[in-house]
């Protein structure tokens, strides 16, 4: 499968990302934290993404964690490579921490010979409708990479949020900044019906 960069419009193969069976994801659940709810096969490395679900905190508040693990081949196996790992903490309103529908994406944007390994996912504590926190995070090698913002609330003919900040490893790299910027949009709408 080929992506068109949307700076220069020229076309990038995207590394092979095959989903695992659940069965081959829990291989590795001995080395995961959480619960394994998808993995990811990349050109023989393994991502693993895994939720703990909500659970109680202090009081009326409750807690949820995610990872994204990724794992490399060795002689004798896996180790891993990187984790993504974040929380909601404290939370006495609605908790929401998960994946977008569309939670990984790989390209090798800057033709470097190195991936870019992307994974986005939505957190927030909130009593209303609005718009969530939106991160995509990065890795190109151990380089991490991040976009940080909001999803885009659409109601009716009403739209809100949508935007994110770039860190200085994205900005600096305008290939790697112009994927990150057509995945954002890829994952960041949020629908009321």
């Amino acid at each position: 499968m080929a992506i068109a960069c949307a700076a220069t419009g020229a076309s990038i193969a995207a590394p092979a990302l095959q989903p695992l069976t659940l069965a081959r994801a829990q291989t590795l659940q001995y080395a995961v934290d959480g619960i394994i709810e998808r993995g990811f096969d990349i050109d023989g490395s393994l991502l693993i993404l895994s939720r703990t679900g909500t659970f109680a905190g202090e009081g009326e508040a409750r807690e949820a964690r995610l990872y994204a693990t990724l794992f490399a081949p060795v002689a004798d196996g896996f180790q891993q490579q990187w984790q993504i790992k974040d929380q909601v903490r404290d939370c006495p309103l609605d908790l929401t921490l998960d994946f977008t529908a569309e939670p990984v994406a790989v390209a090798d944007a800057d033709a470097d010979g190195v991936n870019e390994v992307w994974v986005s996912y939505r957190l927030a504590c909130q009593g209303d409708v609005s718009p969530t926190d939106l991160k995509l995070i990065g890795y190109e090698g151990g380089q991490k990479l991040a976009l940080r913002g909001t999803s885009r609330l659409s109601y009716g003919e009403h739209t809100e949020g949508g935007s994110y900040t770039a860190d200085a490893a994205v900005k600096a790299a305008p290939a790697i900044a112009a994927f990150a910027d057509a995945y954002w949009q890829r994952v960041r709408e949020t629908g009321i019906e």
